[in-house]
C-alpha cells in the first residue's frame, strides 16, 4: 500500500480542536442569552407585583376610607342629637384628662379599630388610620405607630405606596395636614419640617416635647420608608389652634 503523502494528523487534530472550541463559545454565547432572557423576565415580574401590590393597597384605602367618612358623618349626626343630654348631664361628661386614659375612640372595618382619616390636600392624599399597626394592617392602610392626638405627640406610619405616604415626602413647610377623628373633630395641622432618620432611630421618630418625658417639638409625625428602604423619611407637623 502507498502511503498518502499528503496526510498529516496534525492538521485533523488542530481543526476538531478548532471545531470543540467554536461550538463552546456558540453554548456559552446562548447560555448567555438565556440567562439575560431569564433575567429580563423576573425582574418584569418583579416590577408587575409591586405594581400590582400598590393599586390593591390604594384600592383597599380609597374603600375602606368611604366607609370611614360615612361612619364619621353618622358619628357627627349623633354628637348632634345626644348636645341636649349632655347639658342635663354635664357631670357625667369626659373631660380631656379622662379621655387620654380612656384612649381614642374607634370604628371596626373588617376587623381592623380605624382612629380616625388623614388627610393631605396639597399631596392629594386621604386615608383612613388604623389605631394599631403590625406589617398585615400597613399593606391595607397606614396605622398608628404611638401617641394620641389627646396628648399632641401622635406617629403615624404608612407604607411608601405611591397611593399611600409616597407623595408626602416632597411636602414643603407649612403644607396643611388634617386629621379628622371618628368623632368629625377635624385637627389641624402644619408641616414642620421633612427629615430623614435611620431606621433603627425609634427614640428620635416618637419622641415629643409637650410629653414631659421626651425632648422634641413635634405635635404629629408621618413617616414612610425611603426608596431603597435604608432609612426613614419623617414629616414633622405642628397642631394649629
Amino acid at each position: 500500500m502507498t502511503e498518502n503523502s499528503n496526510y498529516n494528523p496534525d492538521h485533523t487534530d488542530g481543526s476538531q480542536q478548532v471545531k470543540k472550541k467554536s461550538s463552546k463559545r456558540r453554548i456559552l454565547s446562548s447560555f448567555s442569552i438565556l440567562l439575560g432572557l431569564v433575567l429580563i423576565v423576573a425582574a418584569a415580574i418583579l416590577v408587575a407585583h409591586n405594581f400590582e401590590e400598590a393599586t390593591e393597597a390604594g384600592e383597599s384605602a380609597l374603600e375602606n376610607s368611604g366607609i370611614l367618612n360615612d361612619l364619621i358623618s353618622e358619628n357627627i349626626q349623633k354628637a348632634e342629637e345626644e348636645a341636649a343630654l349632655n347639658e342635663l348631664y354635664s357631670d357625667q361628661i369626659l373631660n380631656v384628662d379622662d379621655r387620654k386614659i380612656r384612649g381614642m375612640p374607634t370604628e371596626e372595618i373588617d376587623g381592623n379599630q380605624y382612629i380616625g382619616q388623614l388627610e393631605v390636600p396639597e399631596a392629594n392624599v386621604s386615608l383612613p388610620v388604623m389605631y394599631n399597626w403590625n406589617y398585615k394592617q400597613l399593606r391595607i392602610a397606614p396605622c398608628r405607630f404611638s401617641g394620641s392626638y389627646y396628648t399632641d405627640d401622635l406617629v403615624i406610619c404608612g407604607h411608601n405606596y405611591r397611593t399611600h405616604f409616597r407623595p408626602l415626602r416632597n411636602l414643603p413647610p407649612g403644607a396643611h395636614v388634617y386629621f379628622i377623628t371618628v368623632t368629625g373633630e377635624r385637627i389641624h395641622y402644619r408641616v414642620s419640617n421633612v427629615e430623614t432618620v435611620k431606621a433603627t432611630a425609634i427614640e428620635e421618630m416618637v419622641n415629643n416635647a409637650n410629653n414631659s418625658e421626651s425632648s422634641s417639638e413635634w405635635d404629629l409625625t408621618l413617616f414612610t420608608c425611603t426608596l431603597g428602604g435604608s432609612a426613614r423619611c419623617a414629616i414633622r407637623c405642628d397642631r394649629v389652634e
